[in-house]
């Protein structure tokens, strides 16, 4: 089952007074898509384009995808355009949610996920697609790997921020780290328990719709 729909908790503990929302993925989802507080910090298109590039060393493929995402979420296309492009980085065969009758129908609301030829240190990616969003995912690690792999992505990806990553409350141990891309969609970094008795976690990297 992927990670977008693992996010999902029973219900949120600490749920905005404003957000309408019965489960925690959409809460913090709903919090992703709300303007971070405005920082000096500001990173124009040339120097992200070298300055990412510059520091990705040999995962330079997992900078260009994540570039592809942005690029197609942050151009206001309809989402059955940017459904239909995300699908061009699948590297195997493209699986409806469960919830769905079990077979991608070509419906692009539905979500869906698929292998990747990507990788982050060393662990392969899975991409995820629901409404609005687009997420790379690693799953199975134990929670010393999975911390530090947050830890290694927020990181990375920080010189692409406008502003620096602001951390969002999530409830059963989910840390929901959230910031502005210049492009105009949002880069969220997250990690969440898939299953505490085995010590199985997760951790995604997100691109949402700002609009």
């Amino acid at each position: 089952m992927a990670g977008l729909v693992l996010l999902v908790a029973p219900a949120c503990r600490t749920t905005p007074h404003d957000c309408d929302d019965a489960t925690n993925e959409r809460c913090l989802w709903n919090q992703g898509l709300r303007q971070p507080t405005a920082t000096d910090k500001e990173t124009g298109l040339d120097e992200l384009s070298t300055e990412a590039l510059a520091t990705l060393g040999t995962d330079a493929k997992l900078n260009d995808a994540l570039t592809q995402m942005v690029d197609v979420m942050g151009a206001g296309l309809e989402w059955s355009l940017v459904d239909a492009r995300a699908r061009a980085l699948c590297a195997g065969d493209v699986e409806a949610e469960p919830g769905s009758d079990g077979e991608v129908s070509g419906d692009t609301s539905e979500a869906w996920h698929c292998d990747t030829a990507l990788l982050i240190d060393t662990q392969g990616l899975v991409l995820e697609a629901t409404t609005a969003v687009l997420s790379l995912s690693t799953t199975s690690l134990d929670e010393t790997r999975s911390a530090d792999l947050l830890e290694l992505a927020r990181a990375r990806f920080d010189p692409w921020c406008v502003g620096e990553f602001e951390e969002l409350e999530g409830t059963n141990h989910l840390l929901f780290y959230r910031c502005a891309l210049p492009e105009g969609p949002f880069l969220v970094v997250a990690r969440f328990p898939r299953d505490l008795d085995a010590g199985a976690w997760q951790v995604s990297i997100a691109i949402l719709d700002a609009g």
